[in-house]
């Protein structure tokens, strides 16, 4: 039988002690390479061309992977919000990378995702590293709120009218039994637009730029009510943001300072939108009712940023932001029923 035993604090205070000879013995062979070295006195003797490394691994000029992906869903498997964009049924899509390079430190780099469903997407990159690097990339994000809806409104700009097969009625139960109601989903595609320019310089500049649009499209969850009724309705979405930042930064050994500028602009195509109302009114005139959503508008701000580095884990840091919010959208009328302007 094996037994085990633990170290005695002669065998420990002895292990102490080659850990000790050791560390001084690598620290003096690391004095001997910078005395007569790549860093010493003699660095200029020698030829770099005469040393190559084992184990470094070796980079291609060019790089291909393809993933092919084939898959079959039931319609069991529904996913909503972040919908992964793969349908019922049988999907095809691609993933993968491809990378070009050369000695002189050029770089073209390419992903891409999901290519052939709704949540495919790709980024680029082309530049000199440790100089430059132009950016694209795009991406398509499909969010589900509800499926296999019925809904009696048919679109039509920014209005919602009634099918004219669908019988308004005060009851929300014999609303629901009425003709005139069409299958939808609650759905809204997102698609992303970016460009971006990163330029670093050997004085400790670095400059970027960045483009940036985000499309909205599709319908979401809404309520309307008056008085004692009320319904939900698929209002329409139809808007587009465009973000510009520009960044100039400047650093050394220990002081960091960065300013940047952004103009934002945000442009809604359906400000407002005028709903038929689906229940019976109590008041004559208010068949119609007319919803506010987000106005276009545009934004402004400026960032300042420093930070100074005094000791190796203490430094005073100063941060400044200013915004300014601006819209010129008018403010609907109380009501469209006449009697209450």
């Amino acid at each position: 039988m094996k037994t085990a035993t633990m170290p005695t604090k002669k065998s420990l205070f002895t292990l102490v002690i080659q850990a000790l000879l050791c560390g001084v013995a690598l620290c003096s062979s690391l004095a001997m390479v910078n005395a007569g070295g790549f860093e010493g006195a003699n660095k200029a003797d020698v030829d770099l061309d005469d040393y190559e490394c084992e184990d470094c691994p070796v980079l291609e000029e060019k790089e291909f992977t393809v993933k092919f992906s084939l898959g079959y869903l039931d319609n069991e498997a529904v996913r909503f919000q972040r919908y992964l964009g793969v349908e019922d049924g049988v999907n095809v899509f691609l993933s993968g990378q491809s990378i070009i390079r050369d000695e002189e430190g050029l770089l073209w780099k390419t992903d891409f995702h999901n290519l052939g469903i709704d949540s495919g997407g790709f980024r680029s990159e082309l530049g000199v590293q440790g100089s430059y690097t132009l950016a694209l990339d795009y991406q398509n994000i499909p969010l589900t709120y509800q499926s296999f809806l019925r809904s009696p409104f048919i679109e039509s700009g920014n209005n919602l009218n009634l099918n004219p097969a669908y019988t308004v009625s005060g009851s929300s139960a014999t609303a629901i039994n009425s003709a005139g109601f069409s299958q939808i989903d609650l759905t809204t595609d997102w698609q992303t637009i970016g460009l971006s320019f990163d330029w670093q310089t050997d004085s400790n500049f670095n400059y970027e730029l960045d483009y940036r649009q985000l499309s909205k499209d599709g319908n979401r969850e809404f309520s309307v009510g008056q008085m004692l009724t009320a319904a939900y309705i698929p209002l329409p979405v139809d808007n587009e943001t465009e973000d510009i930042t520009a960044t100039i930064s400047w650093f050394d050994d220990s002081f960091y300072a960065s300013l940047s500028a952004m103009v934002s602009r945000f442009d809604n195509q359906l400000s407002s939108v005028i709903v038929d109302y689906p229940l019976t009114t109590i008041v004559s005139g208010s068949e119609s009712v007319e919803i506010a959503q987000e106005p276009s508008n545009t934004y402004q701000r400026v960032n300042l940023n420093l930070r100074y580095l005094y000791t190796a884990r203490s430094h005073l840091k100063f941060n400044y932001s200013r915004g300014v919010l601006e819209q010129n959208e008018s403010l609907l009328a109380y009501s469209l029923n006449p009697i209450f302007q």
